[in-house]
């Protein structure tokens, strides 16, 4: 996606991620301006210009922070993050510290260090059990999540930049692997 004007053929809301991507990749925060939610283009310019302060308007400000965080590898920035267990994924993915996932509630945590590491190894600390608030739940496709997660840590997945239904859900990992193309 390195042409805005392909954006005009997406269906909303995915047009607003559709520009904020080639904004990303091309890094060229103008092509914000089409996005028409003042929140989220807000949200696009932080990513491209690396402005954490931009993304407060947006409702899903805590993804922008944690995105922004990791394009500079800062994680005081992960400190505006709402969320606590998003606050150390965030911490854990800036700073490759496997140890932090276990303060999060969900496989992400994991999958994205093996992706950043190349390491497997990592995919073994996925539990069949995480907790979320106060009660455990059950992964109920644990050995599909350590497929996923091993394949991210060979680098055998491509185009995570906003799709979905590929099989692997990686949002902005390319954000957080400082690599926009990925």
């Amino acid at each position: 996606k390195k042409d805005s004007s392909d954006c005009e053929m997406v269906d909303e809301p995915a047009t607003a991620y559709c520009y904020a991507d080639v904004a990303l990749v091309t890094g060229d925060s103008a092509i914000c301006e089409k996005i028409k939610d003042l929140g989220h283009r807000g949200a696009c310019e932080a990513l491209v210009e690396r402005v954490p302060a931009k993304c407060s308007e947006w409702i899903y400000a805590d993804y922008c922070y944690r995105d922004v965080a990791a394009l500079i590898g800062d994680t005081s920035v992960c400190d505006e993050i709402k969320y606590e267990g998003g606050k150390a994924e965030c911490k854990a993915v800036i700073l490759k510290d496997v140890s932090l996932c276990q303060n999060t509630d969900n496989e992400d945590c994991y999958q994205k260090l093996a992706l950043l590491t190349g390491d497997e190894t990592v995919c073994d600390k996925l539990s069949k059990i995480q907790i979320t608030g106060d009660k455990p739940i059950a992964i109920a496709n644990l050995d599909e999540e350590v497929s996923k997660c091993i394949k991210m840590a060979k680098k055998e997945i491509t185009g995570c930049l906003f799709k979905s239904g590929s099989g692997t859900d990686c949002d902005l990992i390319p954000a957080m692997a400082k690599n926009p193309s990925l």
